[in-house]
């Protein structure tokens, strides 16, 4: 089950036990449960009103979990993780507090988790080629990441 499963959940009780099962995942070295939690103690989280009043939101705490996952990320990078690249290609995508904003490591991330069999990578790639406004604009290459998400049902988001 995926860590964004938190999201889905509809009691606190749930979202606490959640919290608890990332915390450990976190403590473990588990950069995509560190992210989670930056987005759970977020100001700005999806849960409702009453379920915000309930948990501790901190812009704080939801940075040092973000500096944390970051810093697991290139642990997990090291060790060949797919998961790790994609996450490191948000993280240049959207800039962070210690990667700054960088299409280009973007792409380079992506097209390694892509070439790593992580075909949903081929999404945030033909962003980039289909783009006709984009610097990294490549008929070709759109063409072909429409063929990867095609042949491997990931779906296509298509500009």
């Amino acid at each position: 089950m995926s860590h964004y499963a938190i999201f889905e959940c509809q009691t606190l009780e749930e979202i606490q036990a959640k919290i608890r099962q990332l915390e450990k995942r976190a403590a473990a070295g588990d950069g995509e449960a560190a992210l989670v939690l930056s987005d759970v103690y977020s100001p700005h989280n999806v849960f409702s009103e009453d379920i915000k009043k309930s948990i501790p939101t901190c812009q704080e705490i939801s940075d040092d979990y973000q500096n944390l996952s970051e810093d697991l990320t290139r642990r997990e990078l090291v060790a060949g993780s797919v998961s790790a690249m994609r996450r490191m290609a948000i993280f240049y995508q959207t800039g962070t507090a210690k990667a700054e904003a960088d299409v280009g490591k973007c792409i380079y991330w992506n097209e390694q988790a892509l070439a790593k069999g992580c075909f949903f990578a081929a999404n945030d790639l033909l962003a980039f080629y289909a783009d006709p406004l984009s610097k990294w604009h490549n008929p070709s290459k759109a063409d072909e990441m429409r063929s990867i998400l095609r042949e491997h049902e990931c779906g296509v988001v298509d500009v």
